[in-house]
C-alpha cells in the first residue's frame, strides 16, 4: 500500500511538471467520460433504478390489456398466484385548495394499491379497505410529496385538512413517501383517490358509465406473485380465469385475446415506448463510447510521446536496478490518476450535458424533463469503473512500449533507443482514430441528410404559425351548452384580435401522439366476418382546416348549421374514401359511430396524423358542437392562426379565456410546429450529438495525426540531413513525410468505411427516404476527413524540407 501511494504521489508530481500535456489528456477524458456518465444516468434512471416499493422483483403488471372492473374483480379474488392484485387509472383532476382550481394529474387506485406495493406513508396514512368500499365512501386522498411541498408548502398538520377535486369535497389522509412517484417512471402522479369513488368525480361522457360494466375496460392491473410462483405460471392461471369469466358472462373474446405479464419495473416505462427507447440509447451508448474510445487513443498517443521524452529518465532507473514490472507499475499508475481525474472533471460535464437533456423528449413519449436525472449513487459507482478501466486501456500499451528500452543507446541519448514497436503503434492508434472519427462523421451526415428529408416531406398541413392550448371544462362541471357556448365565444373573441387569421377547436390535435378509435358501420362496406371496423376520429369546429391549412377537397366545411338541432354531419379524408368506397362518391354515405347516424359533407386531403412514417389512417371528423356531450367535455385543444410568432399569442389566450371563466386552467400552451419537431427528435438530437462529436473528433484526430508525423521529422532528421546533403529537393522530402504520414490515414479510411458500411445499417429506423450506405454522404465524409488529416501532415512534412544537414549532422 506505501509502494502504491509513493506511486501516486510521484505521478501527481510528474503531471503537475507538465501543465499542457495534463490539460489537453484531461480534457479529453472529461468530455469522453462525461458524456458516457451522462447518458448511462439516463439509462439508469429507466431501466435501472428500482421502484420506490418493497420487492420489486416480485411484482408483475398485465402489460397488452386494461380491464374493467369487475374483470379485475375477478381475478383479484380467484386466482392463487398472485397474493394481492390492484388496479388504478391515470385521470385528470381539478383541484382546489386556497386559491384558483389547477389541472393535477391523479390515479384512481383500489384500496389494497400501497399495500400490495409495500409503500408507507411519510406522513399519515395510506388508503384502508374502507375508503375504497363503495361511492357512499367518505371521500379520502394521499398526496404526492411533490404536491405537498409545492401546494401545501410540507405542513404536517396537513392530515385531516380538506380540499376539492373536482367540485367534492375529500379529506387528506396521508402524504406518499419522498421516493414513491406511483408505477410509472415516466408520469407523476399528484395524489391518488379511491378508485370506487370514481363514479362522483366523473365528468362529461364518463358520468354515464357505470363501474360495474364488464365493457368498460379502463384498468391496469399489477400484482405481487406469491413465493415460488413463476411469472409463465401465474400468466397461465390469469388466463384461463379470464376466459371462464367470460364464458360465465357470456362475453365476446377477440380473436387472440391474451393477457401478458411482465415485470412491472418493465412494465413501468411503458411497454409501447421501450423498443424505441432501447434503439435510440444503443445509438446514444454506440456515440459516446466511439468519442472515449477516440479520448483513449488520443492520450496514449500522448502518454507515447511522453515516455519518448522520458526514455532517459526510465533508462536510468533500469540502470540502477528498477525491474520492468516497478516501471509499468509506476506509469500505470500515473495513468490511472490522471484517468481517475479525468472522470472528476467529468462528472461535472455530465450534469451540465444533463441539464440539457433534461429538456428533451426522446422516442417512445420518454420526458426526460419527468425522470430524476442526477448523479445517483449507481451512476458515481459507474463513472468510478468507467474511469478506472479507461485508464488502465490507454495507459497498458504505452507503459509496456516505454519499459523495453535498449538501455546502453538510451544512456547515450541515442534516437535508436526507440523501438520500432512504438512507432507502430503510434501508427495504429492514429488508423484507430482516423477510423472512428469518419464512422462519426458518416453518421453525422446520415443523421443531417435525413433530418433534410423528413423536412421536405409533405404532411398536408401547416403548422407554422399556429399556436395552440387546451382546456378541460369537464373538470370545471360544465354542461354541453354552456361547453358549446365557451368554444364559440373564445374561437369569436380571438378572431377579432389583431394579428390571429382563424381559430378552431379540436379533440385531438395531429402528430400530437394522440389518437381515438371508434367502431363504426360504413355504407357500402361490410367488413369481413369477425373483424370490426376501427376507424380514427375526430372532433373539431367550423374553422380547424382552414385554420391548419387542410383543403377541402369536395363538398363543404362544417360551418354553424351544424348544430344540435341540425341532421348528423361528417367529414372524412381521401384515405377513408379509398379504402371504403373504391372510387364512389362520398358525399352522402351514410356513418354510424355508437348509434349516432350521421351523413358526409365533405372530403378534406389526406395529413399525417399519428407519426411521420405512417400513412394518413383513415379518419372521420364530426362537428364538435353535435358531440360536445360525448368528446367536449374532456381536454379540446384550441388551434389560432396568426401572422407572427404563435408564442405572442399565449397571454392573449389566457386573458380571453380567464376572462370568460377566471377559474379555468389554460394548459399546454405551445406552438402546432412542436409537434413536428418533436417527431424529429431522434434526427435533431442525433444529428447534434454526432455533429458534436464529430468535430471533437476531427480535432483529436488531427493532433494525433500531426503528432505522430512531427515525432517521426525530429526521429528522422538525420536522415533528412543527409538527403538533402546528397541532393534530394524539398518536394522529394516533402512526398517522403507525406508517404509515410498518409499510410495510417489510408488505413484509418478504409477501415471506418468498412466500418460505416455494416454499423449504420443499424441505425436505418431512424433515417427518412435515405440509404444507410448513401454515397454521397460516405464519399463527403471522407473527403472532408482526409483533407484535414494531410493538412496536419503537412505542417511537419514542411518543417522537414527545412532542416539544415550541417545542423542535422553535426547534432547526431
Amino acid at each position: 500500500m506505501e509502494a502504491i501511494l509513493r506511486d501516486l504521489r510521484y505521478g501527481l508530481r510528474a503531471l503537475r511538471n507538465n501543465p499542457g500535456f495534463t490539460l489537453i489528456a484531461l480534457l479529453s477524458l472529461a468530455l469522453g467520460i462525461g458524456a458516457n456518465t451522462a447518458i448511462f444516468s439516463v439509462a439508469h434512471a429507466v431501466f435501472l433504478r428500482p421502484l420506490a416499493v418493497e420487492d420489486p422483483a416480485s411484482l408483475v403488471a398485465i402489460t397488452n390489456n386494461v380491464l374493467s372492473y369487475p374483470d379485475y374483480l375477478a381475478l383479484r379474488d380467484r386466482n392463487h398466484v398472485c397474493r394481492g392484485l390492484a388496479a388504478f387509472s391515470f385521470r385528470e383532476l381539478s383541484l382546489e385548495h386556497g386559491g384558483q382550481p389547477e389541472r393535477v394529474a391523479g390515479v384512481a387506485a383500489t384500496g389494497n394499491y400501497f399495500d400490495v406495493l409495500g409503500v408507507r406513508a411519510a406522513t399519515g396514512r395510506t388508503f384502508l379497505p374502507e375508503d375504497d368500499a363503495g361511492a357512499d365512501s367518505q371521500p379520502v386522498v394521499v398526496l404526492s410529496h411533490q404536491l405537498w411541498r409545492a401546494r401545501f408548502g410540507g405542513d404536517r398538520e396537513v392530515v385531516g385538512k380538506t380540499l376539492r377535486l373536482n367540485g367534492v369535497t375529500f379529506t387528506v389522509v396521508g402524504v406518499a413517501p419522498p421516493s414513491f412517484r406511483g408505477t410509472s417512471l415516466v408520469s407523476k402522479p399528484d395524489l391518488w383517490v379511491p378508485l370506487t369513488i370514481w363514479p362522483r368525480l366523473a365528468t362529461g361522457y364518463y358520468t354515464k358509465l357505470d363501474i360495474k360494466r364488464r365493457t368498460w375496460s379502463w384498468l391496469s392491473v399489477f400484482g405481487r406473485l406469491e413465493s415460488g410462483v413463476a411469472r409463465e405460471r401465474a400468466e397461465s392461471e390469469l388466463n384461463q380465469l379470464a376466459q371462464q369469466e367470460r364464458d360465465a358472462n357470456h362475453a365476446k373474446t377477440q380473436p387472440g385475446f391474451h393477457y401478458e405479464m411482465r415485470p412491472l419495473t418493465v412494465a413501468a416505462t411503458g411497454m409501447d415506448s421501450r423498443q424505441d427507447f432501447v434503439r435510440f440509447m444503443t445509438m446514444l451508448f454506440a456515440v459516446v463510447g466511439v468519442a472515449l474510445l477516440l479520448a483513449c487513443a488520443n492520450v496514449a498517443n500522448l502518454l507515447l510521446a511522453r515516455a519518448t521524452a522520458r526514455r532517459r529518465e526510465i533508462g536510468v532507473r533500469l540502470a540502477l536496478g528498477a525491474s520492468r514490472s516497478r516501471l509499468v507499475r509506476q506509469l500505470l499508475a500515473e495513468s490511472v490518476m490522471l484517468s481517475l481525474m479525468g472522470g472528476a472533471a467529468g462528472l461535472l460535464v455530465a450534469l451540465w450535458s444533463l441539464e440539457l437533456l433534461s429538456s428533451f423528449d426522446l422516442p417512445g413519449g420518454i420526458a426526460l424533463g419527468k425522470l430524476d436525472l442526477g448523479l445517483q449513487p449507481g451512476v458515481l459507482a459507474f463513472t468510478f469503473l468507467l474511469s478506472l478501466a479507461t485508464g488502465v486501456v490507454f495507459g497498458l500499451a504505452p507503459a509496456l512500449g516505454a519499459s523495453k528500452l535498449d538501455l546502453i543507446a538510451t544512456l547515450k541519448n541515442q534516437a535508436a533507443s526507440v523501438t520500432p514497436g512504438h512507432a507502430r503503434l503510434r501508427h495504429a492508434l492514429v488508423a484507430t482514430q482516423v477510423a472512428l472519427c469518419l464512422l462519426l462523421l458518416i453518421c453525422a451526415g446520415l443523421f443531417l441528410r435525413s433530418l433534410r428529408n423528413a423536412l421536405s416531406i409533405n404532411i398536408g398541413f401547416e403548422p407554422e404559425r399556429v399556436a395552440t392550448a387546451s382546456v378541460n371544462l369537464g373538470l370545471q362541471r360544465y354542461d354541453a351548452p354552456r361547453a358549446r357556448a365557451f368554444y364559440d365565444q373564445l374561437a369569436e373573441r380571438l378572431v377579432t384580435t389583431p394579428g390571429v387569421q382563424s381559430a378552431a377547436w379540436a379533440t385531438t390535435l395531429p402528430l400530437s401522439g394522440g389518437r381515438d378509435r371508434d367502431g363504426m358501420e360504413l355504407e357500402g362496406y361490410q367488413p369481413p366476418e369477425g373483424q370490426h371496423t376501427d376507424i380514427d376520429s375526430n372532433a373539431v369546429s367550423p374553422g380547424y382546416f382552414r385554420t391548419l391549412g387542410i383543403p377541402v377537397l369536395r363538398g363543404r366545411d362544417f360551418d354553424a348549421r351544424d348544430n344540435m338541432e341540425a341532421p348528423g354531419a361528417a367529414m372524412v379524408n381521401e384515405a377513408l374514401a379509398r379504402a371504403y368506397w373504391h372510387g364512389q362518391d362520398p358525399l352522402g354515405k351514410r356513418i354510424k359511430d355508437n348509434g349516432r347516424e350521421v351523413f358526409v359533407v365533405g372530403v378534406v386531403r389526406d395529413h399525417k396524423f399519428i407519426d411521420l412514417r405512417t400513412d394518413p389512417p383513415p379518419q372521420v371528423f364530426f362537428p364538435l358542437a353535435q358531440v360536445t356531450e360525448e368528446w367536449g367535455l374532456t381536454t379540446v385543444s384550441l388551434v389560432a392562426r396568426t401572422d407572427g410568432e404563435p408564442t405572442k399569442l399565449f397571454g392573449t389566450i389566457e386573458r380571453e379565456a380567464h376572462g370568460l371563466d377566471p377559474a379555468l386552467p389554460v394548459f399546454n400552451l405551445r406552438p402546432l410546429g412542436d409537434n413536428l419537431r418533436e417527431q424529429l427528435t431522434a434526427q435533431r438530437f442525433g444529428g447534434a450529438l454526432l455533429g458534436l462529436f464529430s468535430l471533437l473528433a476531427l480535432a483529436l484526430a488531427s493532433v494525433g495525426i500531426y503528432g505522430v508525423v512531427a515525432y517521426s521529422v525530429v526521429q528522422r532528421t538525420r536522415e533528412f540531413g543527409i538527403r538533402i546533403a546528397l541532393g534530394a529537393q524539398a518536394r522529394d522530402i516533402l512526398r517522403l513525410v507525406l508517404g509515410r504520414g498518409s499510410l495510417p490515414i489510408a488505413a484509418g479510411l478504409a477501415l471506418g468505411l468498412i466500418s460505416g458500411v455494416v454499423l449504420t445499417r443499424f441505425l436505418s429506423s431512424f433515417f427518412y427516404d435515405l440509404s444507410t450506405t448513401d454515397p454521397l454522404t460516405f464519399a463527403a465524409a471522407a473527403t472532408l476527413l482526409a483533407a484535414i488529416a494531410l493538412a496536419a501532415c503537412l505542417i511537419p512534412a514542411r518543417r522537414a524540407t527545412r532542416v539544415d544537414p550541417m545542423i542535422a549532422l553535426r547534432d547526431e
